[in-house]
């Protein structure tokens, strides 16, 4: 028994070395992209130079047409580097988002960058907390670069995520006004799916979404102690597709038979105005 415990643990062991390998892989990966990023802009701009150190042997119409160019290059130099990434790895428009997530772990979160390289966190973690604070300035977010590690180090990535998105709103003073744009901005949004089923969601304030949340919760598990055999997961989904937000959900029972309930008996909830 305790042989096999033992291995057990190994194995546990074992996969958690295997994910620190894993963030130090993504690391080095995400800085030989930065890298590339820089020498593509290097080249770009070394193009620039040969092409203004030939201007002497051109025609001024010429050297007005290379101008033209030069002025051009310079403005885009480096600019199509996520592009070259994309098609080398076959990573589509995730190369945009992989090289300004190496652009911060270089430049704003170096420490969260040298947690990511020792395993301390994972690659995901590490860009959603990157992506929660580029709503402020580089300097801002530099100055809470050491709380964020913490706390992506410390907690797991929901909780971890979450305080850095509180830690930013404290430290935004335009916070409120980007909160009454983001609610001006509320909508209902439906997704088809595959086998004959569609995603239904809200934007809202997050205030309402809780509220609105706890409400059909309440009223799903208020369902399910009067019998409905549902799971609280189908209860909600009925009641969020069902219930008018002015009408209120009431347990009833089946008119009894004397049978075993079957799906068309089963005790249900029914809606009523209030």
């Amino acid at each position: 028994m305790l042989d096999a415990d033992a291995a057990a643990v190994d194995l546990l062991e074992q996969a958690m070395a295997w994910d620190r390998v894993s963030s130090w892989v993504e690391a080095q990966r995400l800085d030989t992209m930065r890298r590339f990023q820089a020498a593509r802009t290097d080249a770009d701009t070394e193009m620039c130079a040969d092409m203004k150190a030939a201007l002497a042997t051109k025609t001024p119409s010429q050297r007005a047409a290379v101008l033209r160019m030069r002025a051009n290059l310079d403005a885009e130099a480096g600019k199509f580097a996520a592009e070259e990434v994309a098609l080398a790895l076959n990573i589509s428009t995730a190369a945009h988002k992989q090289l300004t997530l190496a652009q911060d772990l270089h430049a704003v979160h170096r420490d969260l960058g040298e947690a990511l390289e020792l395993g301390q966190v994972s690659g995901f973690v590490a860009s959603m907390v990157a992506a929660a604070t580029r709503r402020l300035p580089d300097e801002a977010r530099r100055l809470l670069d050491e709380a964020v590690t913490a706390d992506a180090v410390e907690q797991p990535a929901g909780k971890a995520i979450a305080a850095a998105r509180a830690r930013v709103a404290e430290a935004d003073e335009h916070a409120e006004h980007r909160a009454r744009h983001a609610a001006a901005e509320r909508r209902v949004f439906c997704k088809p799916m595959d086998d004959g089923v569609a995603m239904l969601g809200a934007v809202l304030p997050a205030e309402d979404a809780i509220r609105a949340f706890n409400r059909i919760d309440e009223l799903a598990r208020t369902c399910r102690a009067a019998g409905d055999p549902a799971t609280l997961d189908q209860l909600r989904a009925d009641l969020a597709a069902k219930a008018p937000p002015e009408r209120t959900w009431t347990p009833t029972a089946p008119t009894s038979t004397g049978l075993p309930p079957g799906p068309a008996s089963r005790p249900r909830c029914r809606w009523s105005s209030r």
